[in-house]
């Protein structure tokens, strides 16, 4: 059963109407630290406890384990420079995890969605992931994207993906200009063939680990 580990952070910021200095910075190939929530140890996945209820079968083709980074941080006034999607203090370092989600995929040549993405199932050589704007254009915002392929992930691989968006109206009416920035890190992880479960002492927290060499995708635009 191959193990695809996906990293998302959500930032939201709010600017006043006049605002239109939006930059982009591409210079995003530095080390990433995260939060391990999961881990893989000789062929076996451990998961935390609190999600034993979902019974992760490890015969299953695919499972898909997202760790959502989201601070639901929200920035007023003052200038932003997009710089590295202004992930927290340090540009280059992910915030601690919040929640966590398992996907398991058991048939041969599936598609299936997760988050924003599309999936197609080519494995042992790959997946196809596509950005599915069409069903997700209210969160993503302006401007308007096509669906499309984005990427192809292989074994051992890990490839970041940036996008953004603005929003100047709700489903009741117009509201203040808030700008998205979605930040995403997909790694295949690897093959498993058993699942258990681990518990850290209360306070206690599996080791940051650093990423380099990863491949970037930057598909963030220019926004006023």
């Amino acid at each position: 059963m191959a193990i695809v580990l996906i990293i998302s952070k959500l930032e939201k910021i709010l600017k006043k109407d006049n605002y239109s200095d939006y930059s982009i910075d591409k210079n995003l190939d530095d080390g990433i630290t995260i939060p391990r929530i999961v881990k893989t140890e000789k062929g076996t996945l451990y998961l935390p406890t609190t999600l034993r209820e979902i019974n992760v079968n490890p015969k299953s083709r695919l499972i898909i384990i997202q760790q959502n980074l989201n601070s639901n941080s929200l920035q007023t006034d003052g200038h932003w420079n997009g710089n590295s999607t202004n992930l927290s203090d340090n540009q280059s370092k992910f915030a601690k995890a919040d929640t966590i989600a398992v996907k398991e995929v058991k048939q041969l040549n599936s598609v299936f969605f997760t988050d924003i993405f599309k999936f197609t199932d080519q494995l042992p050589l790959k997946l196809d992931i596509g950005l599915e704007y069409s069903t997700h254009s209210m969160t993503i915002g302006e401007p308007f994207r096509s669906n499309h392929k984005i990427f192809e992930l292989k074994a051992g691989q890990v490839v970041r993906y940036l996008i953004n968006g603005k929003a100047d109206f709700t489903l009741t009416g117009r509201k203040q200009r808030t700008y998205y920035e979605f930040d995403y890190l997909f790694e295949w992880v690897g093959e498993i063939e058993n699942v258990d479960y681990y518990k850290l002492e209360k306070g206690k927290r599996l080791p940051e680990e650093e990423i380099r060499g990863y491949k970037v995708v930057n598909e963030r635009k220019r926004l006023y």
